[in-house]
């Protein structure tokens, strides 16, 4: 075994304290910053539900909208999807070229 010279043992302690004192700070360093991080969080959060329970009073006060209003709108739906036939199979083979169903590969290498 080699024995450590007073000198040395200094040396080593005082790098011991250097590494715990740095290591210390770090953590100090990253508690901080953690609590500032959640204190934002919760003032987004508590921001948030004051808008949600103003949005949610403005729509309890809010009047109710008149009946056409809600016919004309189902009127219009119907209309639109009397246009689009989606999924009903009554395409011909002219509507969809077989190109689009099938990828036959890079043509070019």
């Amino acid at each position: 075994m080699m024995e450590l010279k007073p000198a040395q043992e200094n040396g080593s302690q005082l790098d011991m304290y250097l590494f715990e004192k740095r290591f210390s700070l770090m953590v100090e360093a990253s508690a901080k910053k953690t609590a500032a991080q959640l204190a934002g969080m919760q003032e987004q959060i508590k921001r948030l539900n004051d808008e949600l329970i103003e949005l949610k009073r403005n729509m309890s006060s809010a009047k109710p909208v008149a009946t056409t209003a809600t016919t004309e709108n189902k009127q219009a739906v119907a209309a639109s999807k009397s246009e689009y036939r989606l999924r009903y199979g009554d395409y011909k083979p002219e509507d969809v070229p077989l190109e689009k169903y099938f990828y036959f590969g890079n043509k070019k290498r």
